[in-house]
């Protein structure tokens, strides 16, 4: 997906049940990070955030310049995410953890910081 005129990503989460893991990392997959585009030799280290779902419905947004790979691995290192050739969008949380996400209102944003 072409989000070149984009510089953020928004949605709206929250818990869908108590007593679920909370912590839930959002990454912005691209050509670089994801096999089907042909770069990556050490795939999937995605540019990503992490944020801390609460009960209620709450506002996210995550300007691409803040998403940053894991350190320690994934080949190529860009800089940034190339927004121009996006692949898909995650939300993953830890494994073996009960969790009950709800996700809304998914948009791109031509945001300013």
């Amino acid at each position: 997906y072409d989000a070149s005129k984009y510089s953020a990503f928004y949605f709206k989460a929250k818990m869908g049940a108590k007593d679920v893991e909370k912590k839930v990392r959002v990454s912005l997959a691209d050509v670089n990070t994801h096999p089907s585009g042909g770069v990556c030799q050490n795939c999937y280290n995605h540019f990503n955030n992490n944020i801390e779902l609460t009960a209620d419905w709450k506002e996210y947004t995550l300007a691409f310049e803040d998403l940053r790979q894991r350190d320690g691995w994934g080949n190529p290192r860009p800089p940034n995410v190339t927004a121009e050739k996006l692949v898909n969008i995650n939300y993953q949380i830890g494994g073996g953890k009960p969790f009950a996400l709800w996700i809304d209102d998914l948009k791109f944003l031509e945001y300013k910081k």
